[in-house]
């Protein structure tokens, strides 16, 4: 799986976040969570890798953080669009937060937090950046995308 992550990005298209989060979310978000969104905005990116990212982030909130709701919110920065992909369920240990994205990071109970090395090299590959933050009783995901690589805002 990490092969097919792939290091850099070779197709770029115009991706309307909104209907990708959409797609995504019924496909991984069972129906008893709900997911939230704003209106989020288009961005130049490879769709099949934008896919993997926001498919190996629902399905890590759904199997470990188990919450009632996923939501993705943005914030328009000086130089960037942050992007915060965040659920109410179970939040990660402070001292996992650098090993989150390392290929040999695992739970207590030995389990993989899914797919979040390759979330990371995908993130990578766009030239954005990802980091994991825990927020008042959420478990949240920040990707911050440069503003050249934004193609509309809604």
């Amino acid at each position: 799986e990490l092969a097919d992550a792939g290091q850099t990005v070779e197709k770029s298209e115009k991706v309307n976040l909104n209907k990708l989060v959409e797609t995504i979310g019924a496909i991984t978000i069972p129906q008893n969570i709900e997911l939230k969104h704003d209106p989020l905005v288009a961005v130049k990116a490879d769709k099949e890798k934008l896919s993997q990212i926001f498919k190996n982030l629902f399905e890590n909130a759904v199997i470990h953080g188990k919450p009632s709701q996923i939501s993705v919110t943005s914030k328009l920065l000086d130089n960037e669009i942050a992007l915060y992909i965040e659920n109410d369920g179970l939040q990660i240990e402070a001292k996992t937060v650098e090993e989150a994205f390392e290929s040999t990071f695992t739970t207590k109970e030995k389990e993989s937090i899914h797919g979040l090395t390759i979330v990371k090299k995908l993130v990578d590959a766009h030239g954005w950046k990802i980091r994991l933050s825990d927020i008042k009783e959420k478990a949240c995901f920040e990707i911050l995308i440069p503003k050249e690589d934004v193609t509309e805002i809604f």
